[in-house]
């Protein structure tokens, strides 16, 4: 399954389907990330290479590919997730 790695403009990491076209991890310091990566993948030490090694995508590039293929309400729920925009109810909120 193509993922990437992304890294935002505040150093935290996340990593992104190319498969569902979203986000499918919140953005998260980067040690956090490679405990989830080590996890996710069940990489031994000989396997493991740090996240900006391998498939790489900028946060611009995943936001353009996650608005292929989604309703503006999938967008917004996924940018929430991932933690790039407030969550809908607290613009909603804002709004008011």
């Amino acid at each position: 399954m193509p993922r990437y790695n992304v890294k935002n403009a505040n150093g935290k990491w996340a990593c992104f389907s190319s498969i569902i076209d979203e986000f499918v991890t919140p953005f998260m310091p980067k040690d956090e990330y490679e405990k989830w990566r080590i996890k996710e993948y069940n990489y031994t030490e000989k396997d493991y290479e740090p996240a900006e090694n391998c498939n790489t995508m900028t946060v611009e590039e995943a936001i353009f590919s996650l608005s292929l293929n989604h309703t503006g309400k999938q967008i917004l729920e996924n940018l929430a997730f991932c933690g790039l925009i407030k969550p809908l109810e607290e613009i909603r909120e804002d709004d008011e």
